[in-house]
């Protein structure tokens, strides 16, 4: 039997001003604390050898320096508000259409269902801006700025094109992602709810595991298409390295990694997501939660 639960995946809030401001600092606190993660994470899958975490990271200090763990991050800030925004808001607009009108409550599958949907929409709004993050981590010659990057994407045969490279494994990441995310803090909030809970800090201890966990679960799901994604978008440098392979369509893409690599290829940079996404995901849930009481205070 599907457990059913209230109408609160992640708390039901009306006003999208609110949902923006929410979203947009729940997204950029994750960012400051988790970035430097993510840019190890991107060099790491789009080489196809294996190499140790830490010697990646003293690779880029060593000939880099510390700057280049932050390389490309004014992408990912200016894209957060909005995209979390969207992510968050989206989220609330879709629970609507999946819930019982009768009971007022929803089954785990309607929470996975509108998390799902949520990341469809998210993913076209933060494709273009995923793109430019792709391209500043993994070649710091060719784009000095961010802006750079844009203008020169802009200026090529098909701008729209190159802004939405990879869009198709976008759509499968992030709704495979936001649908295990939501659905999951949506399950984990009924079974295990906070009645019994007294102090503020059990309260947001409860909220940071439920959003790790879910956080967690949900990278464990979506890696696979992340790897494909980072491919796509960079696909230039890639030619040389996957022996001419073209990475146009998802489900060929993976079946290629898996077949002529190695299937352990297509979960590349997985802890480093995990390192980032799982404490991301609690930061996240625990930041727009705290926001949104705040808010509605006034």
């Amino acid at each position: 039997s599907i457990h059913t639960h209230t109408h609160t995946s992640v708390g039901t809030y009306t006003h999208t001003h609110t949902q923006l401001v929410a979203g947009g600092g729940a997204g950029i606190a994750e960012i400051l604390l988790m970035y430097p993660t993510d840019v190890m994470k991107t060099r790491a899958q789009v080489v196809s050898k294996r190499t140790p975490i830490v010697e990646t990271f003293v690779n880029i200090l060593r000939t880099e320096g510390l700057g280049t763990f932050y390389r490309g991050i004014t992408s990912p800030i200016v894209a957060e508000a909005p995209k979390r925004a969207v992510k968050f808001s989206c989220n609330e607009r879709y629970k609507s259409l999946f819930v019982n009108p009768t009971t007022n409550t929803m089954s785990n599958f309607g929470a996975v269902a509108a998390g799902s949907l949520a990341g469809v929409t998210e993913a076209f709004v933060n494709c273009p801006f995923e793109v430019i993050k792709v391209r500043m981590q993994t070649d710091a010659v060719a784009y000095a700025t961010t802006f750079r990057c844009l203008t020169q994407i802009l200026r090529s045969d098909k701008p729209l094109a190159n802004l939405y490279k990879g869009i198709e494994s976008h759509v499968w990441r992030n709704a495979t992602w936001n649908g295990a995310y939501f659905g999951l803090i949506g399950t984990l909030r009924n079974l295990y709810p906070t009645t019994n809970l007294v102090t503020d800090n059990q309260k947001t201890l409860h909220t940071l595991a439920i959003g790790t966990f879910a956080g967690g679960f949900a990278s464990c799901l979506s890696t696979p298409f992340d790897v494909v994604k980072s491919r796509m978008q960079q696909q230039q440098q890639l030619r040389q390295l996957s022996g001419g392979f073209h990475y146009r369509y998802t489900i060929p893409s993976l079946v290629h990694i898996a077949m002529h690599e190695s299937p352990a290829n297509l979960y590349k940079g997985l802890y480093l997501r995990l390192l980032r996404l799982a404490p991301g995901g609690g930061v996240m849930v625990l930041v727009f939660d705290r926001i949104t009481e705040f808010l509605q205070d006034f």
